[in-house]
């Protein structure tokens, strides 16, 4: 799919948006959402078919193309970025020419996420940060699937995207902003990219992420033209040209598309993670996350 361009984009109804779910990519960081060339998996209603996606996966098994790196001894911290691209000219341009990551090693945003050892710890989490997000993660053997599921949790942070973007170089994960409400199409979703001997992760990110609108980026880029034009599915993955690069420069630990239950991690530490990964209600304790009586964000109840 070719890139959108600045322009195009800034003219863009999100209410008919044809693009589909997830990134292709490959190999690394827990594997990408989705393998080179992934097509949107949408059926005629325009709703995600898991059964398409896991056909497709199965007919395109991942590569082994990048082993993990060792295991990061540094401890989690969280940290909160700062708009980079403000600046003396000079300052701008170096910026502009940073790669994503660069850009995520300048913020600090390659950093460990937090990982949720117990149920308790993870239920306590995503009820303290409203969403639930899943990631899929495909590999040929366990062994494969183990490295990515540890390299994701202890060591690089993968989000080159190397297959495309449609929406920015990051961590794509499917998503549900309100609370577990919509658990289950997210993992749905994250179980069709989880082929061969795949793995769901399930993470929550945290409140106090800055999250941007998908959209709204390109108008904040508008304001730093001409230095900075990104678009999306961009080839060169610098700050000045990709989208994803562009919004963790401006301090940004996610974005959230429109009209799509996707989030973009840019931010590693604002990230919990269950350390186990699989399905939550077939864990102990999961059905008490997904279906107990506890407090929704002030949103759903119409606050």
């Amino acid at each position: 799919m070719p890139a959108i361009t600045f322009e195009q984009i800034l003219k863009f109804n999100p209410n008919h948006d044809n693009l589909g779910r997830f990134s292709s990519a490959s190999g690394g960081g827990g594997a990408a959402a989705a393998g080179g060339g992934a097509p949107s998996f949408l059926d005629d209603n325009g709703e995600f078919d898991p059964f398409a996606a896991f056909m497709w996966g199965a007919e395109h098994p991942e590569e082994w193309s990048q082993k993990p790196q060792e295991n990061w001894e540094k401890p989690y911290q969280m940290v909160d970025g700062k708009d980079m691209t403000k600046g003396s000219d000079e300052e701008r341009q170096k910026v502009a020419k940073m790669t994503i990551e660069e850009v995520l090693k300048a913020q600090g945003f390659d950093g460990k996420p937090k990982v949720a050892a117990t149920m308790d710890e993870f239920s306590e989490a995503v009820k303290e940060n409203g969403n639930i997000a899943c990631r899929g993660i495909g590999a040929k053997s366990a062994e494969i699937a183990d490295a990515y599921v540890d390299q994701l949790q202890n060591a690089e942070f993968y989000v080159d995207c190397s297959g495309g973007s449609l929406f920015g170089r990051g961590m794509y994960a499917a998503i549900s902003w309100d609370g577990v409400t919509d658990y289950d199409s997210a993992a749905d979703v994250a179980d069709g990219y989880a082929r061969g001997h795949g793995r769901v992760i399930n993470m929550t990110i945290d409140k106090s992420a800055k999250v941007a609108d998908f959209y709204d980026l390109f108008n904040e880029a508008r304001e730093d033209m001409p230095l900075f034009q990104p678009s999306n599915n961009s080839k060169d993955k610098t700050a000045a040209k990709d989208i994803g690069a562009y919004a963790a420069a401006k301090g940004y630990d996610a974005i959230k598309v429109p009209g799509k239950d996707i989030a973009v991690v840019l931010n590693r530490t604002k990230v919990t993670i269950l350390e186990q990964p699989g399905f939550i209600d077939e864990m102990d304790g999961g059905n008490d996350l997904l279906y107990g009586d506890w407090d929704m964000p002030a949103f759903l109840r119409g606050e």
